[in-house]
Formats: C-alpha cells, sequence, structure tokens
C-alpha cells in the first residue's frame, strides 16, 4: 500500500487513538472500512513497503489502533464492532485466523445466543473435539467436548453448531447444559430441525441420548420431528432414561414432581424444573 495521510471520515476523533505513521494510514481506513475485528501478521505484511509486519504492528498499538490478544500474530482492531452476541469471540476468531486447523466452534449455549434466541446472556462457549488439549488462548472460553458431525454453520464468519448438533448436545449430555431459560428458546430450536442430521450426530450413541433428544424435540413442539428420530434410533425398552436427575439435585423438599413420558421413555427432572414451576413463589 502507498502511503496515505488522509483518514476516513470517522476516524479522527476515536478516544485512545493518535494519528498513524503515513505509510499506514491506508492500512487504519481499509481496517475500518471492512468493519475488521482481528488483524494478523499475514495481514500487516501489505500494510507498508517500509516496514516489517512485527514493526507495523508495534505502530499501530503504539498510536492505539490494535490491541492485545491472547493469540500470537493476532491483534484486536479499536474500530472493529461485533455481530450482536458475537464480541466474546474476538480471541476464537484470532486464533482461526492465524490457526484455521483448530477444530474449534461456537458452541453450547452460545450456539443458541448467537442466533438470537435467548433472552439473557450465557457464558461464551466453544466446542472442541474430546480428548485434545484446548489452545492456552481458548482456556477462558466454557469447552463443551463434542465433535459434529454434520457441517457446522458459519455465522458472522465463524463456524457454529447446527441446532441439530446443539439438540444432540443436550441430550447426550444433559448434565453439562445449563437448563435455565430453556422454556424461552427451545421452540425456536426445534422449530427447523432435519431428523436425519440429528440422527446422524446420535449415531452410535446409547439408547438413552436418542430417547432425551427426541423427548426435547417434542417438549419443542416438533411431535412430528421427535417421531421421526424415534423411528430412526435403536429401541427405548431398555428404559427409564432419566433426564436431569443428577442436574435436579433430588431431595425430600423438592418442590416439582418429575414428568414421565411413556412415548418416549424419559423421566424428566431438567426440562419439567425450569418449565412450570414459578420460582417467585
Amino acid at each position: 500500500m502507498g502511503a496515505n495521510t488522509v483518514l476516513v471520515e470517522g476516524l479522527h476523533d476515536i478516544p485512545g487513538t493518535r494519528v498513524p505513521p503515513a505509510d499506514l494510514a491506508a492500512g487504519v481506513n481499509m481496517l475500518f472500512e471492512e468493519n475488521a475485528e482481528v488483524v494478523t501478521l499475514e495481514d500487516l505484511s501489505s500494510f507498508s513497503g517500509r516496514r516489517t509486519p512485527q514493526q507495523a504492528a508495534r505502530a499501530l498499538r503504539e498510536r492505539g489502533w490494535l490491541f492485545p490478544l491472547p493469540v500470537k500474530g493476532a491483534w484486536g482492531v479499536a474500530t472493529g464492532f461485533s455481530a450482536p452476541h458475537m464480541g466474546a469471540f474476538v480471541v476464537l476468531r484470532a486464533r482461526l485466523s492465524v490457526s484455521p486447523g483448530t477444530e474449534a466452534c461456537v458452541g453450547g449455549r452460545s450456539a443458541a445466543e448467537v442466533r438470537g434466541w435467548l433472552r439473557r446472556p450465557t457464558s461464551a462457549a466453544i466446542g472442541f473435539p474430546a480428548n485434545e488439549r484446548v489452545p492456552w488462548c481458548l482456556a477462558a472460553y466454557a469447552v463443551c467436548r463434542w465433535s459434529p458431525r454434520v457441517p457446522m454453520d458459519v455465522l458472522h464468519g465463524l463456524p457454529v453448531w447446527k441446532p441439530e448438533t446443539l439438540l444432540a448436545y443436550m441430550g447426550t449430555r444433559p448434565g453439562r447444559f445449563p437448563w435455565t431459560d430453556i422454556a424461552e428458546w427451545l421452540p425456536e430450536a426445534c422449530s427447523d430441525v432435519d431428523p436425519e442430521l440429528v440422527a446422524d450426530e446420535l449415531i452410535g450413541r446409547p439408547a438413552a441420548a436418542w430417547a432425551r433428544t427426541a423427548y426435547l424435540l417434542h417438549r419443542g413442539g416438533q411431535h412430528d420431528t421427535a417421531a421421526a428420530l424415534r423411528a430412526r434410533g435403536p429401541r427405548l425398552d431398555g428404559g427409564p432414561f432419566y433426564f436431569g436427575r443428577a442436574v435436579a439435585g433430588l431431595d425430600d423438599a423438592m418442590p416439582w414432581l418429575p414428568v414421565w413420558s411413556s412415548e418416549y421413555c424419559v423421566v424428566d427432572y431438567a426440562l419439567e424444573r425450569n418449565w412450570s414451576y414459578d420460582w417467585d413463589t
């Protein structure tokens, strides 16, 4: 890029920044116009013919245009504005920009939040394969151990679990999923689910996982989809299958009764607890 000392409109009064060097101003303009949230050494290599990428990064950091991230070779961009609910994933974006082979994605409840289903914020969570070490730069995220078997969606440039993957995870590992406010968003999560994709996620998993996932679809209002999933899975005569028994924290003073679903052989503690009980009484 050639030298350009003229910053585009909107960059002159950003708090904490100073005028960039003349040979880097065009790069700053580009980051702003593209609303870039992350910049890497590879990106910076095209900013100036007179500086190395490391020198360009240092100069822009000193003037407030970049800020450090826990990812080697990547920085946050001061002018970048995240899409709704995506701000917590700047570090994940940086890691995938520098190391695109990293098998990390937006997962867990965050897969619902970034779609706008949640009415209240949740802890940022990523999906990551089981038995693999999580990179230290991603250690601040809640980690949901799962390897999707169906292609992920891409939202705002980041890989995100499909609804089918999210539901399969919820049904397979209910003790690792927070069920608070589930009644507010489960119908949306189930509204456009392909039972074939859910089945692909559940292949090889125990009958309990199939039963609980089908029951989730049933409670989400998708009775036909739930029945189709049950028909694809193993026999459920090995039940009953407990849903959230450990989560419920059984005691003699339990103020609600579990629900028995004879259709899916499920004893539901988790959903019923968060679906119908009035905690304000």
